[in-house]
């Protein structure tokens, strides 16, 4: 048993509060998760959390006090109830701050981190463990995502709403309905054995109130609101040391691929070891390196990377970019650069002579098929003339057994399909960086 079905004054370090949520059981459903003993994940509901006392009122990495009793009806381990349900009485103690780059903070929360979303799903999937709270230490960002949701709660969820008297409480003799938020948060990035970044949406109470200060600071202009919050989120926090705490719903737990969402973000500073996921590598298992993987290392500036390729081998082209993209280079493939409305041709064109290197992804159809990637070729070669004598440019990339074509016979080619042949691509494009450093 993960833990006992009963745990009076269980004494819980909170690290996760989620944006409040219309549930057709409670009055509002908000996840309140943290460590118990500051030592194993539990999470708490109901607690309606905005309608507590004052007193009762706990910040994020503060210590509560309360009774708790395993959720019934909830077959995630982790999943407990106050004994009184909203009626319960919250001891809050003092809060843990931020000293010495959090390191007190820090010793209760990357006690048990993970590094692979593959790894969490299986537990989550596994029968004995059905592990539904962790923290996950992505290798990279690759981007935050934002898109556009209902502006308004559900009228089937207002009419309840009311009819639960979910309010909050008056402060001018005016009662007001949480906001919904018109915008849904995503984090696109890489955990360890990804081949293809992950998108999970955040729900984390401070990105929805981050929204809304935002909005307030920009006179309601949502655009700029919207870029404020992502350069919290991308731009400063990939500066940091980020981690995930992340959770699973009841409802997907056991038929969603990834039942998981970001719950919480966890950004202590960085420490001068500690490697940026946004303009480096990820520097995994440094003591198992051998020596000479270390000029490996990338420069601040990533490598300019475009991928030639015919339509028909997209998918072996769409593996090998992402791969390049965890790698943390800068690539240029159509289907993910390409916006609707633009020149084609036109930004094709400017993509090939800004790159540092241009990959051409040979295949049988690639071949023999006439149309543009012929004339992509022939762009590419013309711009390879152009580079100094002895400079790498072109690399011809095999994607499976064919011949290569006598107008790119001169420069050597890659099996991209052979075992070592990324490896053999990849110390192409650091010879590269190496030359560039040193022009």
């Amino acid at each position: 048993m993960y833990l006992p079905n009963e745990l009076p004054n269980a004494r819980v370090l909170i690290t996760v509060k989620t944006y409040p949520l219309p549930s057709r059981s409670y009055t509002e459903l908000v996840c309140t998760a943290g460590l118990l003993n500051g030592e194993k994940w539990i999470r708490m509901y109901p607690i309606p959390f905005r309608f507590l006392q004052d007193q009762q009122k706990y910040p994020k990495y503060s210590w509560i006090e309360l009774n708790l009793t395993r959720k019934k009806d909830d077959f995630r381990p982790e999943s407990y109830s106050p004994k009184l349900g909203v009626d319960e009485p919250i001891k809050v103690f003092e809060q843990i701050g931020t000293a010495n780059e959090w390191a007190a903070r820090k010793s209760y929360t990357l006690k048990e981190v993970f590094t692979s979303m593959n790894e969490l799903i299986a537990l989550a999937k596994d029968p004995s463990q059905r592990k539904s709270l962790a923290t996950l230490k992505p290798s990279r960002i690759v981007d935050f995502v934002i898109e556009e949701d209902e502006r308004e709660w559900k009228l089937t969820w207002q009419h309840q709403l009311s009819q639960l008297n979910l309010f909050e409480k008056p402060q001018q003799g005016r009662q007001t309905l949480i906001k919904k938020l018109p915008y849904k948060f995503s984090y696109r990035f890489f955990s360890e054995g990804d081949k293809e970044p992950r998108k999970m949406m955040i729900e984390d109470w401070e990105i929805g109130a981050l929204f809304w200060n935002c909005l307030y600071r920009t006179d309601g202009d949502e655009q700029a609101a919207l870029k404020l919050v992502k350069q919290k989120y991308l731009e400063e926090f990939s500066q940091r040391d980020l981690y995930f705490f992340v959770s699973t719903t009841k409802q997907f737990h056991n038929v969603a691929p990834n039942p998981f969402v970001i719950v919480g973000v966890y950004y202590p500073p960085k420490t001068s070891q500690t490697p940026s996921m946004l303009e480096t590598s990820e520097i995994s298992d440094l003591a198992h390196q051998k020596p000479e993987s270390f000029l490996e290392q990338r420069s601040a500036k990533p490598l300019k990377v475009f991928l030639c390729h015919s339509s028909n081998d997209k998918a072996k082209v769409r593996e090998l970019y992402w791969q390049l993209v965890n790698e943390s280079y800068d690539v240029w493939f159509d289907e993910e650069k390409l916006i609707p409305g633009q020149d084609w041709d036109l930004e094709i064109r400017k993509a090939v002579r800004a790159s540092d290197i241009v990959v051409i992804c040979l295949s049988q159809n690639s071949i023999m098929k006439a149309g543009y990637i012929q004339k992509e070729i022939k762009f590419a070669l013309d711009i390879a003339d152009e580079q100094p004598e002895g400079s790498i440019f072109l690399i011809p990339a095999r994607l499976e057994e064919c011949d290569v074509p006598s107008r790119l016979n001169r420069y050597q080619w890659v099996n991209i399909f052979d075992t070592t042949g990324y490896k053999k691509l990849k110390g192409a494009l650091v010879v590269k960086e190496q030359e560039l450093k040193n022009t």
